[in-house]
């Protein structure tokens, strides 16, 4: 008893259509196997480096916040400079207790092409760069950086649907490759 046999009803099928079956199950296979891979790997590339931006951002705020004299006004006003120039999701800078000291949170909405569901399904989870900011000798507070996840998540779709493309295109040539193999395997049955 084949693969092929189980799905047969009553129908006698050709040995020529069950290989084809057989041959677009494995190319099919391959497909989706592939684009979801590559698209998983690409999610794991694109949040560790986000992950990666995080702590750089975070550190070279840092720096600079502790370079300043802890004046609230000045505090802001770089902060949020950095938040409006950035594409930032949260950037906290909290007091040694965990208060907030300052707050930037992206409130807003972004227009993305990517499906809902494919947002649910392959969303982002980045953890934000944290760093110490010191005021001489002593500890002033910590900071928080979190880029906003939406850009790479749009670039991430951009991605999945070239690969869905790419992989297509392979396919079909795979088809072909295959008919032309199988015509010339099948042609001494056909005699």
């Amino acid at each position: 008893m084949s693969f092929i046999s189980l799905f047969k009803r009553n129908k006698s099928i050709t040995l020529r259509q069950e290989l084809w079956l057989a041959i677009l199950a494995v190319i099919i296979i391959g497909f989706v196997s592939s684009v979801l891979i590559s698209t998983y790997s690409a999610k794991h590339y694109f949040t560790s480096q986000l992950y990666l931006k995080n702590i750089d951002n975070a550190n070279g705020l840092a720096l600079m916040l502790s370079q300043l004299h802890k004046d609230p006004v000045e505090l802001e006003i770089l902060i949020s400079a950095t938040f409006d120039t950035g594409h930032y999701q949260r950037i906290e800078l909290q007091n040694p207790q965990g208060e907030a000291i300052i707050k930037r949170v992206f409130s807003g909405e972004f227009d993305t092409t990517a499906p809902v569901w494919f947002h649910h399904f392959y969303q982002l989870q980045v953890m934000p760069g944290v760093a110490q900011v010191s005021d001489g000798w002593q500890q002033f507070g910590t900071l928080y950086v979190e880029s906003h996840t939406q850009y790479t998540e749009q670039a991430l779709w951009a991605s999945t649907v070239r690969l869905f493309f790419s992989f297509f295109v392979v396919a079909i040539f795979a088809c072909i490759a295959s008919a032309y193999i199988l015509r010339k395997i099948l042609r001494p049955l056909d005699d």
